[in-house]
């Protein structure tokens, strides 16, 4: 046996149902002073008064009427059970649409923490090379950015971090312009892999080699005695 259905008075007002076989118990109210439609448990009064054996008037809990009736119309009855249900729905509709909301800001808001700490990540886990250009004022980072210094550059304006993407700015590191004077011939046999250091020149490649007292003097007297590469 249901719920809606069930024989026990006391079960079928605690459930807040209403009779529905004449077996006693509460019934459907319609009051015809506000219109409402409601369970006659509800009713205001109604208890008896004192040791007289009267019953003090029932009344609309919405209106205070007195003696609402009990409503012969189903549909009515129906209907108001219904307007309830949906007006509920409509209710969990909102907090569903709510919930949905605050699940996608918290999405949103989980994506930015992830993006800041990546970005904290790829900041700590190495650094923005900067290069001059050429002999100007203008440097330029390896994230994109563009930075004007009136005199020298960051380092010695004190810049120790890239003002676009917060690494660690790292001046690119320049080669020296190679002296011409010590650019060595190539071997005997052409090969161009040679060097000269510690009073010695001589060839990576073929063990080729000229000592002297000093790598200058070693140095000078291998490209007198090796012609220059033609280029």
């Amino acid at each position: 046996m249901s719920e809606a259905h069930c024989n026990n008075l006391a079960q079928r007002k605690a459930l807040g149902l209403v009779t529905h076989d004449n077996t006693g118990g509460p019934f459907v109210v319609e009051c015809h002073g506000c219109g409402s439609v409601y369970p006659s448990f509800q009713c205001s009064g109604g208890g008896q008064i004192a040791d007289t054996g009267d019953y003090d008037d029932a009344r609309c809990p919405h209106c205070q009427h007195v003696d609402p009736e009990e409503c012969g119309n189903v549909g009515l009855a129906w209907n108001t059970q219904q307007l309830k249900i949906n007006a509920l729905q409509l209710l969990l509709n909102e907090r569903d649409e709510k919930n949905h909301s605050l699940e996608q800001r918290r999405q949103a808001e989980q994506a930015a923490c992830q993006a800041a700490e990546q970005r904290i990540d790829d900041s700590i886990g190495g650094g923005c090379e900067w290069r001059q250009d050429g002999e100007s004022g203008i440097w330029n980072s390896a994230c994109g950015s563009t930075w004007s210094f009136h005199d020298d550059g960051p380092e010695e304006n004190g810049m120790n971090f890239c003002h676009s993407c917060g690494k660690h700015l790292v001046v690119e590191a320049v080669e020296p312009e190679q002296d011409d004077d010590w650019r060595m011939n190539p071997c005997k046999q052409g090969h161009r892999d040679v060097g000269a250091a510690s009073g010695v020149a001589h060839c990576y490649t073929c063990d080729e080699k000229i000592e002297a007292a000093t790598t200058q003097e070693a140095f000078e007297r291998w490209n007198a005695t090796h012609p220059a590469a033609q280029p």
